[in-house]
Formats: structure tokens, sequence, C-alpha cells
């Protein structure tokens, strides 16, 4: 309209043209009946529907990168993720047509996080596996992959899988085992806890103590007076009832 190349209506000679109206769930345009106006309303339309439904789009990855459901395990994590991400645009589709690539987009965001979320993973709970040991060497060969950074000039792959490394850190928790590699004071390990963080204050244990030194290994059990001494009242509960695989 501004740029004069589509003309609304005028109720009278002087009066001002009319180019749209506006409805709850419709909208009327209005337009000279000649071919030349009709191509450039609808080159109009596609140019607007690409930049008023890009929202679309944004929403959905924020949602993937931003979710901070912490109590289930991957599996639980991704339908969860999948059916909050994919109910995003179910409004907008009940009043407008998306365009094929709105709907590729918003798959291929979804299978990206999934199997990002996947190789993540399989890099934490097998670090011995080929590909492990050569992402290992490469970007945290001093640490595990949850404290690993992008590093100096990281591949594409590496920051892409960092990137989705962080909704898994939000809902991960250690098994315990012999406890020879969990952190006491570092690492998600408590079940029945909000944060699975220890948050008792540092004692006499080391920060960078194991939960192996809380396990007598003789008995295959914890070391009750241990735990009873350092941890509050409701980390002691669950500490106890966590199972122990020592033999």
């Amino acid at each position: 309209m501004k740029e004069g190349n589509i003309h609304g209506i005028k109720v009278r000679r002087n009066a001002p043209e009319l180019s749209h109206i506006y409805f709850a769930d419709d909208c009327l345009l209005f337009t000279r009946a000649n071919s030349m106006e009709a191509d450039c309303l609808l080159t109009t339309l596609d140019r607007s529907n690409k930049e008023v439904f890009s929202f679309v789009i944004e929403r959905v990855w924020k949602k993937v990168k931003g979710c901070n459901e912490s109590f289930l395990w991957r599996a639980g994590r991704e339908v969860l993720i999948k059916a909050v991400a994919q109910a995003i645009p179910t409004y907008i589709m009940s009043c407008s047509k998306l365009s094929e690539s709105y709907y590729n987009e918003i798959e291929s965001i979804l299978e990206k996080f999934s199997l990002l979320g996947k190789h993540y993973w399989r890099l934490l709970v097998d670090e011995q596996s080929f590909v492990g040991r050569v992402f290992k060497s490469h970007y945290y060969p001093r640490s595990s992959i949850l404290d690993a950074k992008s590093g100096y000039l990281p591949s594409y792959t590496w920051r892409s899988i960092l990137n989705a490394g962080e909704v898994v850190k939000k809902g991960y928790r250690c098994r315990i085992g012999n406890g020879e590699k969990v952190s006491i004071w570092k690492d998600k390990w408590i079940s029945g806890s909000n944060s699975l963080y220890i948050k008792s204050p540092v004692c006499i244990i080391d920060t960078d103590a194991k939960v192996s030194a809380l396990v007598d290994h003789d008995l295959f059990c914890w070391k009750r007076d241990f735990v009873m001494n350092f941890f509050d009242h409701d980390e002691i509960v669950n500490v106890i009832r966590i199972p122990l695989f020592v033999r």
C-alpha cells in the first residue's frame, strides 16, 4: 500500500482507502481486480508469513534448549520435550496454513536434539568406546564430559553435542556402583532430593572425595556412622537407601 502497488477500496470519492478488515479469526484484503495487484499481494503475503511465523521456530528451539525438567530419565525427558515442543505450533496451525518448510524445520530441530542428546549420553557412559576415546583425548583428556568445555577452535559437531549436553546435565543422576567414580560433593547422586546434590557443607572429607569413601567394602554396606556425622537428616535417609554393587 505505501509503495502504491496495491490499492484498497473507497466508500466515497474523497474517503480514505480501506485495504483490510481484521476479525478475531479472519481477515479481508481489498485490491483492484487485476493480475498485477494480485501477484503483488501474493508476494507480500508470502514474505509476511515468513516474518510473522518465524517466532514459531524460535519458540520451539528455546523450548528444546531450555527444558528444565530434572526428575525424568533420558527417555522420559525426550518424550516430554517432543510433546511440549510439538504443541507450540498447534494453535497457529489451527488458524493458518504453514508452509512445508516450517514443518520440516521443526522436525529437524527435534531430531537433531534427540540425536545429539544420545551422542552426549554415550560419551558420558562409555568413555572407552572408539568415539569416546577420540573426543576425550582432544576435548577433555583430564576430566569427564560433564566438566568439558568447548575449547580452542572447537568443531561444529563438538559444539552441537555440548549444547545438547546442557539439557542432559539437568536430568541425569549417577548410579553409585562401588562409588569410585562419583564425587560426594560435585555429582548428582542423591535420590529423593530435588537438586540431587549433597547440600551439607564440606567438612573433614576432601572436596574431591569419592562416594567410595562412605562405603565399607568388606561388609558391602554404607558406613552409617560416617554418613551420620557429615550429612543432615534427609540426606542420611536418602543415602542409606541407595543400593550398593561393590562385589
